[in-house]
């Protein structure tokens, strides 16, 4: 019993690091993709707003 708690443990340490990786990375692309999002808008804003004042 005692072999099979320690391998489930040591199975847990061993994939514990690799899913936070993974979880991480797919945060950051989705902090990415929200900042860029965020970036285009005020860019759009922007080009709008020089525009009116050519008029």
């Amino acid at each position: 019993m005692n072999i099979i708690i320690s391998s489930l443990f040591a199975s847990l340490a061993f994939f514990l690091p690799i899913i936070a990786i993974v979880f991480g990375i797919v945060w950051l692309v989705k902090v990415v993709n929200r900042f860029e999002k965020r970036a285009a808008e005020n860019l759009n804003w922007s080009v709008k707003t020089l525009n009116s004042f050519e008029c």
